[in-house]
């Protein structure tokens, strides 16, 4: 319940107006108007039916703005997380492909040294069995 002079000030509306429109259409608002100590109080029912429409649609308007803007503004924080979560997980990737390009190349080095002694002791049993041959 809300007093008519509460509902005029939030509402910004003339509450000589609200009262002439109470007046015209008092049995429709029977049972939504209470009188205590002379002053007026109007419910739910009452206040959106005192309300003048193009007040009503641009409030409803106001508040479909306003709920859409929020829903906007936990979607931009959710894609900014997600955005900043992706760039961290870029970043550990980087540095594991770069982790992998050093073990990379210390096994290409290994490779190429066991290539090395691997000709080194082919060349060395060639020569071995040579002198073996020799031997007899």
């Amino acid at each position: 319940m809300l007093s008519i002079k509460d509902f005029a000030e939030t509402n910004d509306i003339d509450i000589s107006g609200i009262y002439k429109k109470i007046k015209r259409n008092e049995k429709l608002l029977e049972g939504h108007l209470r009188i205590v100590r002379g002053v007026i109080y109007i419910d739910d029912i009452a206040q959106d039916f005192l309300i003048p429409k193009n007040k009503a649609i641009s409030q409803k308007a106001e508040k479909e703005k306003t709920e859409i803007e929020e829903k906007y503004k936990t979607l931009i924080f959710a894609y900014q997380k997600k955005i900043e979560n992706l760039i961290s997980e870029k970043s550990e990737l980087e540095q594991k492909i770069e982790n992998l390009n050093r073990v990379l190349m210390q096994n290409s080095e290994e490779i190429e040294f066991l290539k090395n002694q691997i000709s080194s002791f082919s060349e060395n049993s060639k020569s071995l069995k040579l002198k073996d041959f020799f031997k007899r």
